[in-house]
């Protein structure tokens, strides 16, 4: 089969705008594991593991035009080709339409180097997720610097872990459909609520909050780390969504983040999204509006 007739029967990426392409990998520790004892052996072999470090891959355009990269944060049970992947019309996917406007574009999610039915169980592990992705924020801050982070769904809770575990270091932050609402997980298959707000894991809040159950039963808290932090959260219109991501931007303000922006794609024109906005067919114009945003907002 020629390279031709590949190209016409897979959905192929143009790289053409692409001058640079690599990877990294950030936190995670070595655990030590028994395998199991194989047959005739009087021990276990142990091994040292690496568990969860974060994975990223960078593309770097040819023409850097701004200055922070961009971060682009799948949800749990999803990979990097979230952002990644292509519409079936062949045109771009949300991060990769960006590439000419932003100076770098990265796309990750957190692994472990394990089997792959002990990788999915961490995967849906919520509150186990954001304690990786807050040991793997300064390592990954420390490669990066200052960025700019796109989230999605439960990528969402990342996005505030990040801003408060790494204060200055997120110049921006664009949510798609944040997990929500506050204080709940809107999701029947999962029995964790978000008892910090917005996470899982206890965020830094002023005054200091000791139990999170506090957090109900007092007057409202404020996230100083976030509080300098513009946010747009982006809800489409056929989405469960639009139910409540109002309800996770009154929240931030009301904890004193002082730049939030709810972007109802309807009142932009856009109708039918629901909660795959990067990969549905007007893709491309979502993206125009959250870089738009960027452009304006963030310097």
């Amino acid at each position: 089969m020629s390279v031709y007739e590949i190209s016409e029967k897979i959905s192929l990426m143009d790289l053409s705008e692409i001058k640079h392409w690599g990877y990294f990998h950030a936190g995670g520790k070595y655990v030590h594991t028994e395998s199991p004892r194989a047959e005739g052996e009087n021990t276990s072999p142990v091994k040292h593991i690496m568990q969860g470090q974060l994975y990223a891959e960078v593309y770097v355009p040819y023409h850097v035009t701004k200055k922070f990269p961009v971060i682009f944060l799948p949800g749990n049970n999803q990979t990097s080709l979230t952002w990644k992947t292509l519409r079936m019309d062949a045109r771009a996917g949300l991060s990769i339409s960006g590439n000419t406007a932003m100076s770098y574009i990265w796309l990750m999610f957190l692994s472990e180097d394990e089997p792959m039915r002990s990788w999915r169980k961490t995967r849906k592990n919520n509150k186990a997720m954001q304690l990786a992705m807050k040991e793997a924020a300064a390592p990954l801050f420390e490669k990066t610097g200052p960025a700019v982070v796109i989230t999605h769904s439960q990528s969402g809770p990342f996005g505030w872990i990040m801003a408060d575990t790494c204060p200055g270091m997120v110049k921006g932050m664009v949510q798609l459909e944040p997990k929500g609402p506050p204080f709940h997980d809107d999701s029947k298959r999962r029995s964790e609520n978000a008892v910090w707000g917005l996470t899982e894991i206890p965020l830094h809040y002023v005054p200091e909050v000791q139990d999170p159950s506090e957090l109900r039963r007092e007057s409202v808290r404020q996230l100083p780390n976030l509080s300098d932090v513009p946010i747009m959260i982006m809800t489409g219109t056929a989405s469960k969504h639009a139910r409540y991501d109002h309800l996770t931007a009154d929240y931030l303000r009301q904890a004193g983040v002082k730049h939030v922006k709810h972007m109802k794609l309807a009142d932009a024109g856009l109708y039918g999204n629901e909660h795959m906005i990067m990969i549905e067919k007007n893709n491309l114009e979502a993206a125009a509006l959250a870089l738009n945003w960027i452009e304006k907002t963030i310097n």
